[in-house]
């Protein structure tokens, strides 16, 4: 064991070198265990240069592996695709959202402090530094969704645990709305392939049950669109409300995934889409693995 600097945060971490296999594990407090390559290199910008990722992307992934899995990331997880193709960066949203959620993960009971170590911590949040970690913070005080007791110590208070519930449908502790804009007419497509693929890559998906347009509906669309994370829309069929409610998620910054039946190369998508990448399926099980292999590369943060 010796002390050296965290290739991704930068801080002084011990390490174990395995000569006999070219790598290095480094026991890192605030990204978490993980080994790399003795080869491995970064950049001027702080960019693994063999990744292609800036330091702050990997110490997020790395520190977030190790509390979903448990255990330190390994460089065979790398070799099986554990890391995913492109790491996604956060909205100035998601990471408010996260350090709120974060900070309630922390605290047993309503008015129990989370104590805090921004140090530490920074990661969680996406946060490119301990000073942005700590403005994310501020800003939720400023909101009064937080409060400080002392320098360390922070609650939640009641107006925080609406917004925590909010972000949460549900209630769901983790859990995350995707809202799919789908013609009623393709209701097998939503149970038999896009229900099973959002759950099954950690999701809760949301569907509106009646395809008529009513004031009360819409009302309840548009609430529904706010509290989710991501809006999934089936173009199969062109209907205008599918349109209009992906319009309406993208002007609010919501992630749109955007899905067509196809069996040809060149599907007929309408003219205003058709700049965006689609999913294209042939059936249902086709449907199934792209999607849920799709939301699970593009948010890999999230538990099944």
């Amino acid at each position: 064991m010796e002390s050296m600097q965290c290739p991704l945060c930068l801080a002084q971490v011990q390490t174990e070198s395995k000569p006999s296999v070219g790598l290095r594990r480094h026991m890192c407090p605030t990204c978490g265990s993980f080994e790399v390559e003795d080869f491995d290199d970064f950049d001027e910008s702080g960019a693994l240069s063999n990744l292609g990722y800036p330091r702050y992307l990997l110490s997020h992934y790395v520190r977030d592996w190790n509390e979903r899995h448990g255990k330190a990331y390994a460089h065979a997880d790398r070799d099986n695709g554990a890391l995913p193709s492109k790491l996604r960066t956060l909205s100035v949203t998601e990471k408010l959202q996260r350090t709120l959620m974060w900070i309630a993960d922390k605290t047993s009971t309503f008015y129990d402090p989370a104590k805090l170590n921004r140090r530490r911590d920074w990661p969680v949040a996406q946060a490119r530094d301990v000073a942005e970690f700590d403005r994310f913070i501020q800003y939720w005080v400023d909101e009064e969704a937080l409060k400080y007791l002392s320098d360390d110590d922070v609650i939640v208070t009641g107006k925080g645990w609406r917004l925590v519930d909010e972000v949460r449908p549900g209630g769901t502790k983790g859990g995350r709305q995707a809202f799919v804009a789908i013609p009623a007419a393709c209701a097998e497509d939503y149970e038999r392939a896009i229900r099973p693929a959002v759950t099954n890559a950690g999701w809760i998906p949301y569907r509106v049950e009646n395809d008529v347009v009513e004031d009360k509906i819409c009302d309840q669309i548009v609430a529904e669109i706010r509290r989710s994370d991501l809006l999934i829309a089936e173009c199969t069929g062109g209907r205008h409300n599918v349109f209009y409610e992906a319009g309406f998620a993208a002007g609010l910054g919501i992630p749109v995934i955007w899905l067509a039946k196809s069996n040809s190369e060149e599907p007929d998508l309408p003219f205003d889409t058709r700049q965006y990448q689609h999913l294209l399926w042939s059936d249902h099980a086709d449907l199934r693995t792209q999607l849920r292999q799709h939301i699970q590369a593009r948010y890999p943060d999230v538990k099944e």
